[in-house]
Formats: structure tokens, sequence, C-alpha cells
């Protein structure tokens, strides 16, 4: 069975081997394309994946970009990119250009040397910013119109495209500069007046310490007059009062000065000068401000007033000293509400009354109001000019009148109308 199988294995080789080569490689080819084709498709799937993710990262790039421009272009803070290597200018945005006061086109490519100034050293003075080694600093820009702009800068480094680049930040200071400066403008203005106030204070003081001689008085009040200027340094002052005349140590009069008459009464007595012993404006400001100009006329007023008073007290005095010599009874009365509003000491003895007694108590509590002197006492408002004699009835204790003889004369006061009685001892009728 051997021999035979091999017989038969031997024919069938012959026969059929031209066709096993041709079998075997159309199977080989099966087989690879089976392969290839799912590697083809494998290639294929991870290509196109590769090209949406490709996509997907162009338009994330795109989108940030985008995003980047907007950024760049919104911000009020300038930002500039400068080359190391040759100082030049690669990119500002429309913050930067506005602060340079020109183009883009105008300012790209130039040197940034152009544009800045040497660093300054910030103090407490300038803006309120401290400068620490780490953080910005502060620096002056020159503009394309030559005007130099305050700036607080900040650098950083950068790549772009694989090349080292110097990113600068820059931020305008000239609104906060300004706005100290007015911060500090109000606060010279609000010292200045509290030093006013301080003088006027004092002033006030002084000038309610009745005890006080005239001559001390005056040169309290004009050792507070320098404090209260705008320069207290260089001022002095000076205050005349008719033969009296007190000034500060270092007085001395100059081209400089500032004066106000003191008006006691209706006459001029004396003035107030205020004098500074170096040029105090700044250039076009006014030598004296118009604060410095009204405190010294209120001063000059104050003392005018302070002095016409004590002037009219001590004429008060001696005419009420005149009154109560005066032999006769004299009584004031007020026509509107037809209160006793004066009396002298001699009238109270005629009257039998004390002066606080009578002062203030209705005129028919002391004396019968008849029809006649009714009506003069409502008339004696509208006319002032003639004066009368007429008889009174006056009231005791117990109601019993007595007939008295006393000269009627109407004076007015302001807005206020007055009727003067005088009577004399001597002028009684019979009880």
């Amino acid at each position: 069975m051997s021999a035979d199988f091999i017989a038969s294995f031997d024919e069938f080789g012959r026969r059929f081997w031209p066709l096993f080569l041709p079998v075997v490689c159309l199977f080989a080819w099966w087989f690879h394309y089976l392969l290839f084709k799912r590697q083809l498709k494998s290639a294929l799937f991870r290509f196109r994946h590769r090209q949406i993710a490709g996509i997907a990262r162009r338009r994330h790039l795109q989108e940030s970009e985008e995003r980047l421009r907007v950024i760049l272009s919104s911000i009020l803070t300038g930002v500039a990119v400068i080359d190391p290597r040759n100082r030049q200018i690669e990119f500002v945005n429309p913050a930067a250009c506005r602060l340079l006061g020109g183009k883009k086109n105008d300012i790209i490519g130039r040197r940034i040397e152009e544009f800045e100034l040497a660093v300054e050293e910030l103090s407490g003075d300038d803006t309120g910013f401290s400068l620490l080694p780490d953080q910005p600093k502060q620096r002056h820009l020159t503009t394309l119109n030559g005007e130099a702009l305050p700036v607080l800068e900040n650098t950083s480094s950068i790549i772009i495209h694989g090349a080292p680049f110097l990113l600068k930040s820059y931020l305008d200071l000239s609104e906060l500069v300004r706005a100290r400066q007015k911060v500090e403008l109000l606060h010279s203005n609000l010292t200045k007046r509290v030093q006013e106030l301080h003088c006027l204070f004092g002033v006030t003081g002084l000038l309610a310490q009745a005890l006080l001689p005239r001559q001390e008085l005056l040169q309290r009040v004009v050792n507070l007059i320098p404090l209260a200027m705008r320069r207290p340094h260089f001022a002095v002052a000076r205050i005349v009062l008719g033969d009296c005349s007190v000034s500060s140590e270092t007085f001395v009069q100059t081209s400089w000065h500032l004066q106000r008459p003191i008006f006691v009464g209706n006459a001029e007595a004396g003035k107030v000068e205020v004098c500074y012993i170096k040029d105090p404006s700044i250039t076009s400001e006014d030598i004296f401000e118009r604060e410095e100009i009204s405190l010294v006329e209120t001063l000059a007023q104050r003392l005018g007033r302070h002095f016409d008073s004590k002037q009219a007290e001590k004429e008060q005095s001696v005419f009420s000293q005149l009154l109560d010599s005066s032999p006769g009874g004299l009584f004031v009365v007020e026509v509107v509400s037809q209160c006793f509003y004066y009396i002298n000491n001699h009238g109270c003895v005629l009257l039998g009354l004390r002066h606080d007694d009578i002062v203030g108590r209705q005129f028919s509590d002391v004396f019968a109001l008849d029809g006649d002197v009714a009506e003069l006492l409502s008339t004696a408002d509208e006319d002032t000019s003639t004066s009368c004699q007429l008889t009174l009835q006056k009231l005791h204790e117990d109601h019993s009148p007595e007939t008295v003889t006393a000269h009627m004369h109407p004076i007015s006061s302001g807005t206020s109308g007055y009727v003067a009685f005088y009577l004399e001892e001597g002028e009684k009728g019979d009880r």
C-alpha cells in the first residue's frame, strides 16, 4: 500500500504540479490583500483623524490669535514688543500708539530709546508708588509731540518663533499725577483755611478779654496775623490805631503789602497792614490770595466794631451818669408795647419804685392812661418831630391818683419808636 500511495502521489504531483505554484501565489496574494486592506483602512482612519485634529488646532490657534489681538487692542495699557538685538520696536498696540501720540507705522521700526527717558527713582511725593527691585518702575516717555508722559513700566521676556523678545507694558500715570496734585492743592487750601480760623478764633478770644490794655491787645492780635498767611515765614504785620502802633518783630515796609483801614464809627481811625519780606508769588499768581485779602478785611472790621463798641460803652456810661445826676425824673416808654424801657435814679425816687420793678412794666400800671395820653402814645411812632407838656395821673399802691405834669418828647431808634417823659419834682398837682 505504501508503494501504491507513493506511485499515486507521484502521478498526482506530475499532473497537478504546474497548478501548485499559481495556487500558492493566489493564496498569498489573497492573504496579503486582506491584510493590506485592514492596514489601509487603519491608515486612512488615522490620516483623517490627524487631518481633523490639525484643522481643530489651526482653528484654535486662529481663535487664540484673534482673542489676543482683541485683548491687546482693547486694554488701556500700552504694550510694545522690542527686539533686544537691535532695540527696535516690532509691535505696538493701539493704547501704546495713543500714549506716544502717533500711528503704528510711525512707531514700528524705531529704537525704543527715542521714546524712553532715564528711569527715575520714585518717592512718595510723585505718584504714591514705591520702587522695589522686582516691581515696575516709573519713567517718562517722550511722545512724538515732544511732551513728557509719566508712566509705570513693566518688562517681561517672551519667545516668538524661537527668538527672544522683550515685552514692555506702560501704564499712564498722568491722570493719577493730576489727581494727586488736586488733592495736594485741596489739602494745602484746607490747611490755610484752618490757619485762618485759628487766627479768627484767637482774635475773637482776645477781643472778649475786657481787661486787656489796648497796646497789649493789639500786639497779641498782630502776632497772630502772619501765621494765617500763605507764606507765614515771610509775612509780617502791623496795626495802627490812633496814636498806638504795634508790629511784628521783623516788620519792614516792602512793595508786597496789603493794607485795609479800621473804621471806628464813621471815621477812619487806623489800618491793618500785612507785608511779605520776599516775593511770595509763583509764576503768574497774585501776591495775596483772595482769602488772605478777605481775612485782613475781616480783622479790620472786627477791630473797628470792637473799639466802636468800647467807645459807645464809654459814651453810654458818661451819658448814664449825666442822666442819673439830673434833678428830674426821666423815663422812656416803648410805643408799640407801651412798656417802660429806661428810667433814671431820680425817676425811681419820684415814682417810689425800684429800677428793676419798673423797667418792663406797662405804662398803664403806673399812670392812668386817659384818652388824650393813649392817643399821644399811639401817634408818637408816626410823628417824632414835636414835644408837648401834658398832665398825667400817677397811681399809688392803693390806686389813688396823683396829678403830675410831665414833658413828653417822641424819639426813634431804628425801626422802634419811643417816648421820653421828663418829670421834675416840683411839677406836681394836688393829690
